[in-house]
């Protein structure tokens, strides 16, 4: 098979210059197919987590693999009491990119807008995709109101960058909403409610714009 892939090497040595039985070809024979089963069964096990917790298209964790990490973060938040700060951002004007270009070129942008949210975080932050062009990005150990507020403009400014689909700039800059842990909300749950509640605002107010969570009386 001109397909087949080379999974390991199975060696047996004798201590002096001998020709195996053929008994002994068996049992090797048996070895070889049992560690080709435990090696091709541990590779679809990876394959199916990798489906399960990432983004096919962007390779960021997806929603399921956000939560778990994004409980571990509050949790190690509360044992050093720091804060931690969300940021969900949606794209602007990227459905007129789907329609207009097509579906390929709004991958391209997804994929880019991945990429630059990579660049932007550090390697104990967490980024991930939601779905469509809704993405989160989790900010571990972000406690001065200045260093919050460089934050949310870094993330803004570079995804407000044009991105460049079939030779020609498109525009799709972000509009994005930011919620502060403990101070907006004490779970997973009410920290994304509130980063979704300031995204919109932002949204509506004004188009690539960054606005912070404000609990309403």
């Amino acid at each position: 098979d001109t397909q087949a892939s080379l999974l390991g090497t199975f060696v047996i040595f004798y201590r002096k210059i001998t020709t195996p039985a053929i008994a002994e070809f068996q049992v090797i024979e048996q070895f070889v197919n049992l560690a080709r089963i435990a090696i091709e069964r541990q590779k679809a096990d990876q394959i199916i987590w990798q489906q399960a917790n990432y983004d096919s298209l962007t390779h960021l964790p997806n929603r399921h693999l956000l939560h778990e990490h994004f409980k571990g973060a509050i949790a190690n938040s509360q044992r050093d009491q720091k804060q931690l700060v969300i940021a969900m951002l949606d794209l602007n004007k990227f459905k007129k990119v789907n329609d207009t270009l097509g579906h390929g070129a709004g991958d391209s942008v997804l994929i880019e807008c991945a990429a630059r949210i990579k660049d932007c975080i550090r390697k104990n932050d967490i980024a991930a995709r939601l779905g469509g062009d809704e993405f989160i990005v989790v900010f571990v150990g972000t406690n001065l109101p200045q260093d919050i507020a460089n934050v949310g403009e870094k993330l803004s400014n570079v995804l407000a960058e044009p991105y460049l689909i079939q030779d020609n700039p498109v525009y799709c800059a972000a509009s994005i909403g930011m919620a502060v842990y403990p101070n907006d909300g004490q779970n997973v749950g009410e920290l994304l409610k509130h980063a979704d509640q300031a995204m919109y605002r932002a949204k509506k107010e004004r188009l690539n714009k960054v606005c912070y969570f404000q609990e309403t009386v």
